[in-house]
């Protein structure tokens, strides 16, 4: 009530919530995605409704073909491969530190293009622009955001130029090349889409890895030498662990009053969907 927040945790309500976008918009001032809003541009699918979220999304999605993911698969499986290599010889292991920090971030860095050697402060970046914010701290956190951003933003900036006249293999040379409507991302976009995609597949990703592990050893123990005799399991324990112990929620603005749910919602107000 302070934060003047509706939470929806039934699935029927919060698919209402994600896909009625003229009752329950995803145009806000404030947002759970606490990356500082420097730049409203194409580039930025987060806070815009359909129909310019399909178009958004649609210009973004050339960077993401069914030929360009099949081609990266041995490129991350090769660096799954060196990761697990360095646990096998250890007597026990912090999953988290030694494959769910590191995996998402070497793979996105790979994936975008830019230098395996900057992967330690790309990660650094990444991990200020999606702190939470808090009362106690918001203007710090605030400081620290800002110039998280410029900084990335002014390493990424020569890397994109460079990749618009030299363009090879990985996505920020697609984003380059990317059209819709004949229209191209300026250099400016691409940057901002290449922190989007480093920060949002970098901490969900972070997040997913350690929930499996934890819920293998806590929320059902001995399920892990069940997947061990059979790895057809895997994918539904992930789809299961997606679901239980989600890595994050959505939220939309409350467009007009409404008791939809069988609660009076006042115009402005922020709801949360816990999917």
């Amino acid at each position: 009530a302070e934060q003047d927040v509706w939470n929806v945790f039934l699935y029927d309500h919060a698919k209402s919530v994600l896909f009625d976008h003229e009752l329950f918009s995803n145009k806000k001032e404030r947002s759970l995605i606490p990356i500082p809003r420097l730049m409203d541009n194409r580039s930025n699918v987060n806070l815009v409704d359909p129909p310019e979220h399909r178009k958004r999304r649609a210009l973004l999605s050339q960077a993401f073909t069914p030929r360009s993911l099949k081609e990266w698969e041995p490129r991350i499986q090769n660096i799954v491969d060196e990761l697990v290599t360095d646990i096998e010889s250890t007597e026990a292991v912090d999953i988290v530190q030694k494959m769910a920090i590191p995996l998402p971030v070497i793979v996105i860095a790979d994936l975008l293009g830019v230098p395996s050697k900057d992967r330690e402060q790309i990660k650094t970046w990444s991990d200020i622009l999606f702190l939470p914010y808090n009362k106690e701290s918001y203007d710090d956190i605030g400081q620290q955001k800002a110039q998280a951003m410029k900084e990335f933003y002014e390493y990424l900036y020569p890397i994109v130029l460079e990749k618009r006249m030299n363009p090879v293999d990985d996505i920020i040379s697609d984003l380059t090349k990317a059209e819709l409507d004949g229209e191209q991302l300026t250099d400016a976009e691409v940057v901002m889409s290449s922190i989007g995609l480093l920060g949002a597949g970098n901490e969900t990703t972070t997040t997913l890895i350690s929930n499996i592990f934890y819920s293998m050893l806590f929320d059902q123990p001995g399920i892990y030498q069940e997947l061990r005799s059979d790895l057809s399991l895997v994918p539904k324990m992930i789809e299961e662990v997606l679901r239980f112990r989600f890595p994050a929620t959505m939220d939309r603005k409350v467009e007009q009053d409404t008791n939809i749910f069988g609660h009076e919602m006042k115009k402005g107000q922020v709801i949360v969907a816990w999917i």
